[in-house]
C-alpha cells in the first residue's frame, strides 16, 4: 500500500465523527475509567503508534477511536472480560464493516482490537487497529 493511499484512508476515517450505541446497551453501562490522566496510543497494521495523553473525567470509556461515528446497524454486546462490538460504518469516500473486542479492567487499563474491512474509492482494504489505554496518574 503506497502513502499516498494510506493517507487518504487516513483522512477518510477521520472525516467520520463518535460512536452510536444501539438501544440496549447505552454509555451509562459502559465501564467508566479512573479519573485522572490515560495515555492512549492507536496503531493501524502493526504500524507505530499515535500516542496521546488525555485526562478522563469518570465517564463511561471511549471504547473506539471518535472516528467511528456514521455506523449503521452497530452491535453492542457484554463479551467475556468485557465488550463486542460489531457494525457497518460509512462516511465520506469510506464504507467498512468493524469488529472489535474491548477488555481491561477500566480502572488501570483497557485495550481494545479491531478488524475493519475498507472499501476506499472503490478499493477493499483490510485493516487491524489496537488502542491501548494506560492510567498515568492524576491530572
Amino acid at each position: 500500500m503506497t502513502l499516498r493511499f494510506s493517507a487518504a484512508i487516513g483522512a477518510a476515517l477521520l472525516a467520520i465523527p463518535a460512536l452510536a450505541l444501539p438501544a440496549g446497551l447505552g454509555l451509562g453501562e459502559l465501564p467508566r475509567p479512573l479519573p485522572g490522566r490515560w495515555q492512549v496510543s492507536f496503531s493501524m497494521n502493526g504500524g507505530p503508534p499515535h500516542v496521546e495523553r488525555n485526562c478522563m473525567k469518570g465517564e463511561p470509556a471511549q471504547v473506539t477511536p471518535k472516528q467511528f461515528s456514521r455506523c449503521q446497524d452497530l452491535r453492542v454486546a457484554r463479551g467475556l472480560g468485557g465488550f463486542v462490538v460489531d457494525g457497518h460504518c460509512s462516511g465520506p469516500n469510506v464504507d467498512f464493516t468493524l469488529h472489535e473486542t474491548i477488555s481491561g479492567d477500566f480502572r488501570t487499563k483497557y485495550l481494545a482490537d479491531s478488524n475493519m474491512t475498507m472499501n476506499v474509492g472503490g478499493r477493499s482494504v483490510t485493516m487491524h487497529g489496537r488502542m491501548e489505554s494506560h492510567y498515568i496518574g492524576p491530572c
